[in-house]
């Protein structure tokens, strides 16, 4: 199961890479065009800033933006980022997954 917080994180991320190329991002932008309360957003934008996702720009135009290109980035690496890693589904069933 996907926890939330890692769901914010892949949100916060694209909403940078839709507006990549542009100027930096404020915090409070991505947590009003994305709903996510920006108690959590500080907190995961700090943990992708130190794992070299997203780069921080200061200043009164400052703001976030991604840290290499968006197609370099996959849902995957976002998650296992925010919830460690992800571990195979048992179906359950006794049968597999179809």
């Amino acid at each position: 199961m996907i926890s939330q917080k890692s769901q914010y994180a892949v949100r916060a991320l694209l909403e940078l890479a839709k507006r990549q190329g542009s100027r930096p991002v404020k915090a409070a932008e991505i947590a009003t065009a994305q709903w996510i309360p920006m108690r959590f957003l500080e907190n995961i934008l700090g943990q992708l800033r130190q794992a070299g996702l997203v780069e921080s720009v200061r200043g009164k135009e400052g703001g976030y933006r991604l840290a290499r290109p968006a197609e370099q980035v996959s849902v995957g690496e976002i998650i296992r980022l925010v919830q460690g890693p992800l571990s195979p589904v048992d179906c359950g069933d006794g049968r597999g997954c179809a």
